[in-house]
């Protein structure tokens, strides 16, 4: 992970929340990516948390891929949440996590 990549590729390198938490810290600092290739990971709802929280703050991410990560419906509030501050993101992919019906009216709404 470079300050300089305007993609940035974790797929499939198992991140539990911790390492999420490294990823926001470095989101936070960074003004390059725009894309965010976080699919099959396993951090779940703290670590998707974790990212939304930094690009919450971003202004240059337009692109995230949380596909795969077992995020659950907590995760898919923070989404929502997420989408309805920021200025920024234009494409979000949320396939294969454990989603219910219940995240559904929010992600919908937002």
């Amino acid at each position: 992970m470079s300050a300089t990549d305007e993609t940035v590729r974790l797929a499939a390198m198992n991140f539990f929340p911790k390492e999420a938490i490294v990823l926001r810290d470095f989101l936070m600092v960074n003004a390059v990516c725009k894309r965010l290739e976080l699919s099959y990971n396993n951090f779940g709802p703290e670590g998707c948390t974790a990212v939304c929280q930094a690009l919450m703050d971003n202004r240059t991410v337009t692109e995230v891929r949380f596909s795969s990560n077992k995020i659950g419906d907590r995760g898919a509030f923070e989404i929502a949440r997420l989408i309805k501050t920021s200025h920024s993101l234009s494409e979000i992919d949320i396939g294969n996590n454990e989603l219910s019906d219940v995240s559904g009216v929010p992600l919908f709404q937002a």
